[in-house]
């Protein structure tokens, strides 16, 4: 197989533009700004649950995405 081709039926995910590389610097630079305000001002136990729901939800899509076909 010649170097950069797929094989047949194999899915090769596409580069990302440069739409979305700067989509994804601002929603960095913006939550890195205003992220931290607040998760000083929501109950330390709420916050956990919140990231506990989506660490699970990850996992779930994940999960799915490996084992669906």
């Amino acid at each position: 197989m010649p170097a950069g081709k797929a094989a047949p039926g194999s899915r090769v995910p596409s580069r990302p533009g440069r739409a979305a590389a700067c989509s994804g610097s601002a929603g960095f630079l913006l939550g890195g700004w205003i992220g931290p305000g607040i998760a000083r001002r929501l109950p330390g136990h709420s916050l956990r649950r919140l990231a506990a729901a989506c660490g699970l939800a990850v996992a779930v899509k994940l999960g799915y995405d490996a084992y669906a076909r």
